[in-house]
């Protein structure tokens, strides 16, 4: 007879003798669920605390965890003058190990990684924009030369304040052996955009309250569709605000505005929000339906580097940036750029 009750499923197995030199029926259940990836922290807890009086050996670190670690390159750039680019950035990098992307809290293990590429004589010791392509092919090398990183499982993050948002650093090439250049895009197993201005200028700090309550709901909706969880909003008519009083809503999506100084207000607009997670289109005469739609929330990401490694593919440059305009912000506020005592310029 199948038990209709978890307590009765729980005696059920008690009762059922062990084979030799195998974990009992019930400890073996315990096992497995203990790698249930819906379960809370202290659920968890709460069964390995039953279980190790009785012998069963809890595995730390669940297949599950296994899949989900990333190892995160972050770049952050910070202009040298609040609100003012024109001194130029100010750019500093970091390798890191997430465990769990998607655990509330958890400490990265993390080092600095230097940047020896000399500035642009007109912003040093800053950096220009337009160095930071040669920064990013630099920093990849010195993951795959130094810590052996295959770019297949590295996670490039980009810490950009909002005058770069729009810049298409999934674009970005490196270089590999005499000849080839590849796209970040292409090649890394992903790349996202952050907040620099939220995580390092004062401005946003009322908001720090927000973003983090909207993080903590994406983690328990996560498994929704993004036609679901982002919202669209449409910068050329105004429409910028998110109905946060929707719990199903995580984050938005749009067509990112023509005028530049447009595009800055509504980042600011969606920085204020508390906003994590935002799905936009970068070119704004691409009228094709945005894609993506369909994947989940905790997919998305995924989703976005499959998308990408086919749009990529172009041969000239043009049409690979009307393929590949999809952009993913995904800015976690308890996964900060580490504290470290290093600054590259």
């Amino acid at each position: 007879m199948v038990p209709d009750t978890l307590a009765a499923l729980v005696q059920q197995l008690a009762e059922i003798p062990g084979e030799p030199n195998e974990p009992e029926p019930l400890l073996h259940f315990v096992s497995l669920l203990i790698q249930e990836p819906s379960l809370d922290d202290g659920q968890r807890e709460s069964l390995k605390t039953w279980a190790k009086p009785q012998g069963l050996c809890i595995q730390e670190e669940s297949i599950e965890q296994q899949e989900r670690a990333e190892i995160c390159l972050m770049v952050k750039v910070r202009p040298r003058s609040l609100n003012d680019p024109s001194p130029g950035y100010l750019v500093s990098a970091a390798l890191a190990k997430d465990l769990d992307p998607f655990k509330l809290e958890a400490e990265l293990d993390a080092k600095p990684i230097t940047i020896s590429l000399t500035p642009d004589p007109k912003c040093a010791p800053g950096y220009s924009q337009d160095d930071l392509p040669r920064i990013l092919d630099e920093l990849v090398a010195t993951c795959g030369n130094e810590y052996g990183i295959a770019l297949t499982e590295l996670v490039i993050q980009w810490f950009l304040p909002i005058e770069l948002m729009s810049l298409p650093v999934e674009h970005w090439q490196f270089q590999i052996g005499r000849r080839q250049k590849e796209c970040s895009g292409k090649r890394c197993k992903a790349v996202i955009v952050r907040s620099s201005d939220r995580h390092f200028s004062p401005l946003y700090k009322p908001a720090t309250g927000d973003w983090k309550k909207y993080w903590t709901r994406l983690l328990s909706i996560q498994e929704s569709k993004c036609s679901a969880a982002l919202v669209p909003l449409d910068p050329s008519t105004g429409r910028t605000k998110i109905n946060w009083r929707d719990t199903k809503v995580v984050g938005c999506r749009f067509v990112e505005h023509h005028d530049p100084q447009q595009r800055e207000a509504l980042w600011d607009e969606l920085l204020g929000q508390g906003t994590p997670i935002v799905l936009w289109m970068r070119q704004s005469e691409n009228t094709s339906k945005m894609q993506l739609l369909s994947c989940t929330i905790a997919n998305l990401s995924e989703s976005l580097a499959s998308h990408r490694q086919k749009a990529l593919s172009h041969a000239s440059e043009i049409d690979r940036l009307k393929a590949a305009s999809l952009c993913l912000l995904i800015d976690n506020p308890f996964r900060p750029f580490p504290t470290i005592d290093y600054q590259s310029a």
